[in-house]
């Protein structure tokens, strides 16, 4: 993102692994630098396991932990907080016809 004046107000770089899956966004704003950065994981069905959100000093801010049945759905996603310790929780469950 620019300004009238031709220079970067923010700006983020996106990493991807070979299966096509993000596995680091960096954000970076003019002249503060980095803000932050996402991490994630993947299993071997290329769903998401694991999200950090790391702070400019490369400090976890919030990690969410997610859980899949044998059928890919999501069942269950842990929020935790700075100290990794956990915060919410939540459990899906489905019904099938």
């Amino acid at each position: 993102i620019y300004n009238g004046l031709n220079q970067i107000l923010r700006q983020s770089i996106t990493t991807f692994d070979e299966n096509r899956n993000r596995v680091s966004f960096k954000i970076y704003e003019g002249e503060v630098g980095l803000l932050g950065t996402d991490l994630s994981t993947y299993n071997e069905e290329g769903l998401e396991t694991d999200l950090k959100v790391l702070n400019r000093k490369n400090e976890q801010e919030t990690r969410k932990a997610k859980e899949y049945n044998n059928k890919g759905l999501l069942i269950k996603e842990i929020t935790f907080d700075k100290l990794d310790e956990p915060q919410f929780e939540f459990r899906y469950e489905y019904k099938y016809y």
